[in-house]
């Protein structure tokens, strides 16, 4: 009987090791010099090259990632790629620190579907916190974000950056972003098209650099209306004018200036991308090919 239970207690041990190492823990140092502070990241991997997908937080320098190794010993990891907007990093993931670490299959993942209300497992060490999906977040603080997030609300503040968020039939759809100052089990989180974006539109090893097609435009109008477009830009070589109407974007209609700078921030350079605008009366549809924003060049 004793030993009976011993089994029990030991298969409960390591079944709870097993859900725990499901994230491994990343450590990032401050980007300031002299600052001795630190800050931890959950992260998952996301191809069966190693690449581990996490989100380093504000003040905190995306190439000073770590991990702690089988031995306890420190295990530095090269960085991959870095968006400065979302600040989701992809790091190498040396094989020894893999054994455990849970593998995204993220090919046809999408967060599209998602609607106010929908159940989210918002924690995949304990499926029974459900989390809830609270909306788009577009705006904060009065500013226009440069991409959507989504807010969700979790049972508690448990969460750390990084950490993946799943549907209800288990399917990835982002990324836990940081914790919100107004709502203290409420988070922010990046769309799983943000690592999908990010993947594909950057040369592993190099920095990732966000594009630009040269408009300007009122953030407080109701209609994506055009103020002006910058010579030699690639609007203008496509044909963008001031006062046309943007409609659509890649196919995804735009309700105002938020979706639009959310649709801008998955431009990938030198993919032509169709825009469907509104110019007067006519309806016209032009090709713009968005080029690396001339501030990380």
């Amino acid at each position: 009987m004793i030993k009976c239970w011993i089994s029990v207690i030991a298969c409960v041990f390591v079944s709870s090791l097993v859900a725990v190492s499901q994230m491994a823990e990343v450590t990032f140092t401050s980007q300031k010099k002299g600052v001795v502070k630190e800050s931890t990241s959950a992260g998952v991997l996301v191809d069966k090259d190693g690449t581990l997908a996490t989100v380093t937080s504000l003040g905190f320098n995306p190439s000073s990632a770590s991990v702690a190794g089988a031995d306890g010993k420190k295990v530095e990891l090269k960085l991959l790629a870095y968006d400065p907007v979302s600040r989701l990093t992809l790091l190498k993931l040396p094989v020894e620190a893999r054994a455990g670490v849970l593998v995204l299959d993220t090919k046809t993942a999408s967060s599209a579907n998602l609607k106010a209300g929908d159940p989210l497992i918002s924690d995949i060490t304990d499926k029974t916190k459900v989390g809830r999906m609270v909306s788009l977040v577009r705006r904060h603080n009065g500013k226009i974000l440069p991409l959507t997030f989504i807010r969700v609300n979790h049972p508690d503040h448990s969460l750390k950056p990084g950490s993946p968020v799943l549907d209800k039939d288990e399917k990835p759809v982002g990324f836990v972003f940081q914790y919100s100052n107004d709502e203290e089990n409420s988070f922010f989180m990046l769309p799983i098209e943000v690592l999908n974006h990010v993947k594909e539109s950057c040369v592993i090893g190099k920095k990732y650099s966000p594009c630009w097609i040269g408009i300007s435009m009122d953030d407080l109008s109701d209609a994506a209306v055009v103020l002006g477009v910058r010579p030699a830009s690639p609007a203008q070589k496509a044909g963008l004018k001031k006062g046309d109407v943007l409609l659509s974007i890649a196919g995804k209609p735009v309700d105002g200036y938020g979706a639009v700078v959310n649709a801008f921030y998955f431009f990938q350079p030198g993919k032509p991308v169709d825009m469907k605008v509104l110019r007067g009366t006519k309806l016209i549809t032009l090709k713009v090919t968005p080029e690396v924003n001339p501030q990380y060049k």
